[in-house]
């Protein structure tokens, strides 16, 4: 099991004294606090020597004597009365293609606010999620560990009669906002979300409260009450139709620490966006399917924007790290001739290739990380798990996580260790298969492994027996199989891919610690 503990001395956002904590609890009644400015100055109160007032006026020593003291007794009170860990908020967009963004090099998508979040911040352009589907790639995000150490674990679940085993795996690993607990946060899960009661998982609060959908798998997935329960239920209307339980989260906590799980389903099916959002998509260019696709991107980067606008009005915008990301890609099939290199047909969502598994991510940090800048650096999600815990002031020790932190990397520039992605399904899409169309209909079990490098993607379609390389950065789309002209690297590839299957499910055998009970 991952085991955390309070940084004492790492890199913490600073604080007015008001933020002051001492033990994760907040000390001193509300009305002793000053109130925090924009600056980040406290604004004067009521007898701390504001002209005019009858305190002030009645001993003009009094106040600097008061303001002393104050400090006086703040700093016995606390260890690092001038840190308080930021609040982080993770917004995972839906099925969207790595290159539909404005900030991404799109000459037709229109994402002003997402551009503006990533003009302001870092972005790195070459991050890849650890599946090409929304379950899988989700679990990563809370959990930090691979959907193939998932997996491992769900299977003796299911030797042992365990209907949905991901449940008790979520209940007794570390999470992050289990881990983030012990720093002092407040955690909210709004949205696409898979892994039952979201308190099972840590979370303070959540628009997930049902433990399983009634039903067997077979009648739900005919139904398809599966996908909308398990997925977060009545929940997946977050950002879609409301925003309402994320800004009255936000508003019951100001004064505290808080993370927060905003997983809109968008620009996810069904692409029904309102007439507003799809007026930059003209109907002479565009098919109405590519349309109501793009309309819901610009639907998604409302929200985000709304997002963004409530933050400041509630003042923490400043003290708060946000962090975007696409749980996976899509690949809308191409109705017409209006953008080819985007609409490329089946190697998107639940496929091995690039379009599925590649996302760009957004860190955005005002006054503390760096503006305008945008690194190639090679990145897997299980990166995310150690970066969001530096960033917080937890240090995890996690013997079963093979995520590395970009915490210095994002700061100052310094080298990121990662030279290539591994990655996996163990259930795929069948060649040419819509996924528009029916998501029960094209999707078999069955195993595929990529690596990714700066020059090279591999591909490994195990149970296919078969393989493909790609010089991935001169052929973006991998039409051209440059295999036979390479096998040495094919030989060495593979060899990886199994040494990595290996090490990463032995960290979670049944004979490993984290193992659940």
């Amino acid at each position: 099991m991952l085991q955390a503990d309070v940084e004492t001395d790492g890199s913490l956002l600073k604080a007015s004294t008001r933020e002051c904590r001492l033990g994760g609890v907040l000390r001193g009644p509300r009305s002793m606090r000053p109130t925090i400015t924009r600056s980040g100055r406290p604004q004067p109160q009521i007898g701390d020597g504001v002209e005019g007032t009858r305190s002030a006026r009645r001993n003009p020593r009094q106040p600097v004597f008061s303001a002393f003291l104050l400090l006086a007794l703040l700093a016995l009170g606390c260890t690092r009365a001038d840190t308080v860990p930021p609040n982080i908020v993770l917004v995972i967009a839906d099925d969207q293609g790595w290159r539909d963004f404005g900030f991404m090099g799109s000459d037709f998508i229109h994402t002003p606010n997402l551009d503006t979040l990533a003009r302001e911040g870092v972005v790195l352009t070459h991050a890849f999620n650890t599946a090409s589907a929304c379950r899988p790639s989700l679990q990563t995000l809370l959990t930090g560990l691979h959907p193939l150490q998932i997996k491992t674990l769900a299977d003796v679940g299911r030797k042992e009669g365990a209907t949905f085993p991901e449940f008790r795996i979520i209940r007794s690993l570390e999470t992050l906002p289990k881990a983030l607990a012990r720093r002092g946060y407040v955690s909210f899960q709004g949205g696409k979300y898979w892994e039952g009661p979201s308190g099972a998982a840590g979370f303070t609060a959540g628009t997930n409260s049902k433990l399983t959908p009634q039903g067997s798998k077979k009648a739900l997935a005919k139904s398809r009450g599966l996908l909308k329960e398990l997925s977060g239920g009545d929940g997946t209307e977050l950002g879609r139709s409301t925003m309402a339980p994320l800004f009255e989260f936000i508003d019951e906590h100001v004064d505290e620490p808080f993370f927060i799980w905003f997983a809109p389903m968008l620009p996810h099916l069904p692409h029904d966006p309102a007439a507003e959002f799809m007026r930059s998509y003209s109907a002479e260019r565009f098919s109405s399917r590519d349309r109501r696709y793009f309309g819901n991107i610009t639907r998604l980067d409302d929200r985000v924007g709304q997002l963004l606008a409530h933050l400041e009005r509630r003042g923490v915008r400043e003290r708060t790290l946000i962090i975007f990301l696409a749980d996976n890609g899509w690949d809308q099939s191409q109705e017409s001739d209006s953008s080819p290199q985007y609409l490329g047909g089946s190697r998107g969502k639940f496929s091995i290739y690039e379009q599925g598994f590649r996302t760009p991510i957004i860190f955005s940090w005002p006054g503390r990380l760096p503006a305008g800048q945008s690194h190639a650096t090679l990145v897997s999600t299980v990166d995310l798990f150690p970066t969001i815990l530096e960033f917080a002031g937890v240090k995890e020790h996690a013997s079963d996580r093979t995520g590395l932190s970009l915490y210095g990397h994002l700061m100052d520039g310094r080298d990121f260790a990662r030279d290539r992605v591994i990655g996996g399904m163990s259930r795929l899409r069948q060649d040419d298969a819509d996924v528009g169309l029916d998501i029960w209909a094209f999707i078999a079990k069955e195993e595929a492994y990529f690596v990714r490098d700066r020059r090279w993607r591999y591909i490994w379609h195990k149970d296919r027996q078969r393989e493909d390389l790609f010089e991935i950065e001169n052929d973006p789309l991998e039409r051209e199989d440059v295999l036979a002209q390479n096998p040495e690297l094919a030989r060495r590839f593979r060899g990886e891919i199994e040494e990595w299957i290996a090490r990463a499910s032995a960290l979670v055998s049944p004979s490993a610690e984290s193992t659940p009970p």
